[in-house]
């Protein structure tokens, strides 16, 4: 949540005994996290570093292929 003090973030993290990685975003980011309106949001990022495409909520393996597939095939 935005505002949320830091400490107590690493308190519920350390409490709850959570291995994956937790990003805390600050400016610009911080913005741009705060805009997002569902979660998981997955980010597909081509190798310039450009989003080219989003999805929100969560998908299964033959989900996720098949975007990947779609992406791939619309680089041509």
């Amino acid at each position: 949540d935005a505002g949320t003090d830091l400490d107590a973030v690493k308190e519920i993290i350390d409490k709850n005994k959570v291995t994956y990685q937790n990003i805390v975003p600050e400016g610009a980011t911080e913005d741009f996290v705060m805009s997002l309106m569902a979660f998981p949001t997955t980010f597909f990022v081509d190798s310039e570093g450009n989003i080219v495409s989003t999805i929100q909520g969560a998908r299964d393996l033959d989900g996720f292929t098949k975007i990947v597939e779609d992406l791939l095939a619309n680089q041509a």
